[in-house]
């Protein structure tokens, strides 16, 4: 049985990040979604101009060769 690859998709902004492993993609996805709900809780937020952003994790759809290349590449968007 072949090793499960995991990414983050941030809907929204539809982007998707390549993570090492289920664990790195857990957390990438709290910090994300952590920022988010700070940013909407600041006095300036503005629900009807400001970007909505939800992250979830989820497997990755396409080849491993791919996933490999995107893990060393690095993604660092949403840091």
């Amino acid at each position: 049985m072949p090793t499960e690859l995991w990414a983050v998709h941030i809907e929204g902004p539809d982007d998707i990040i390549a993570c090492a492993d289920r664990a790195e993609a857990d957390q990438r996805t709290k910090e994300i979604n952590d920022a988010w709900e700070t940013l909407s809780r600041r006095p300036d937020a503005n629900p009807e101009l400001d970007g909505r952003f939800h992250a979830v994790v989820i497997p990755w759809e396409w080849s491993a060769l791919e996933h490999t290349e995107e893990v060393a590449r690095g993604d660092d968007r949403w840091t």
